[in-house]
């Protein structure tokens, strides 16, 4: 319901009033959140404040402040619209990794869920995937992609480092998307001969590259890789595969499919908290019985009720380490 000054008709609800999961309201103009994740927006529109830019979809929050407007896609990504005398709709980079967001007169704010100071997980792919010690190759290249909203050429070359020694060549170096997957990655080489003598033979050794982006944003990330020396591959050598998460979500918006890889006997716990850090549903808590598991979460918590719309979090905690992935329900 909407009621009180209505010369603009800003109280005029469009038809059909229902299936709003969350409002918020301007000076002249007013937003509404549909379950199906669009939004709705009436009335006075000097500044194209009421235009919902394309693909009206995927939205979990919405702000309206005196002629723009803003809303929260379940990416984590805002999009801004309206007024922009003042930059209110210039969404500083990067644009990722958001959960909460809010409009004044003329100024926007956002919760970011990325601490500045936090360390990027980044996906490392290296090339060739198996080295043998008695080749006399001159390099081994490395394949770093960032998380979504991160540019790869952001990447200052000159820090990046395998396992906290070897530094990466300064050239040649390049953006491009070596897997095809549509995610640009940033390649890199290490020298061949020190890069085999950091690592000890075996199966699935784990070579780990960190380093920074221009504005000094840290990185991190580690790839498996297979060396063989003259005795052949020897046992017992192996490094472990850390803790690693995943999740997918369900086509109802409302429901996930969340996978992690944990390692037999580790001591696993898979938990969703809300926005505020409120623990709503434990999933697992207890040891693995196999290396990689898939748990359906309902969109449900402890309690056995349905959570609302908004955006949740999945923590994992194995092996004495941490991995936090985010999750938006729509209803």
């Amino acid at each position: 319901m909407a009621w009180g000054f209505n010369d603009h008709g800003q109280c005029d609800v469009p038809a059909p009033n229902e299936d709003f999961v969350a409002i918020a309201g301007g000076k002249y103009h007013n937003l509404g959140l549909k379950s199906d994740g669009t939004i709705v927006a009436w009335e006075y529109n000097s500044r194209g404040q009421c235009d919902v830019p394309l693909p009206n979809a995927d939205f979990v929050a919405l702000a309206a402040g005196d002629l723009h407007s803003l809303g929260l896609k379940s990416d984590g990504m805002i999009v801004a619209w309206g007024r922009n005398d003042h930059g209110q709709c210039d969404v500083p980079a990067p644009n990722a990794d958001l959960a909460a967001v809010a409009a004044g007169y003329c100024h926007s704010l956002v919760v970011r869920l990325t601490d500045p100071g936090t360390t990027l997980e980044a996906t490392v792919d290296f090339q060739p995937s198996s080295l043998n010690c008695s080749s006399h190759g001159r390099f081994v290249t490395c394949y770093i992609e960032l998380p979504e909203g991160y540019d790869p050429a952001d990447i200052d070359v000159s820090t990046v480092v395998l396992n906290d020694e070897l530094a990466a060549f300064l050239h040649p170096t390049g953006v491009g998307d070596e897997d095809n997957d549509g995610i640009p990655d940033r390649m890199v080489k290490f020298d061949r001969a020190h890069f085999v003598e950091l690592l000890p033979p075996g199966e699935h050794v784990e070579a780990a590259v960190s380093g920074e982006l221009n504005d000094e944003t840290l990185f991190a990330g580690a790839d498996s890789i297979r060396v063989i020396c003259k005795d052949g591959l020897r046992e017992g050598t192996a490094g472990t595969s850390p803790p690693a998460l995943r999740v997918s979500p369900g086509r109802d918006g409302s429901s996930a499919t969340i996978s992690y890889h944990a390692g037999v006997g580790s001591s696993v716990r898979l938990r969703v908290y809300d926005i505020g850090g409120r623990l709503i549903r434990t999933l697992v808590d207890g040891d693995a019985s196999q290396n990689s598991c898939d748990v359906v979460w309902d969109g449900r918590a402890d309690g056995g009720h349905r959570v609302g719309t908004g955006v949740y979090f999945v923590r994992l905690e194995a092996g004495g380490e941490v991995r936090t992935e985010k999750i938006a329900v729509v209803r």
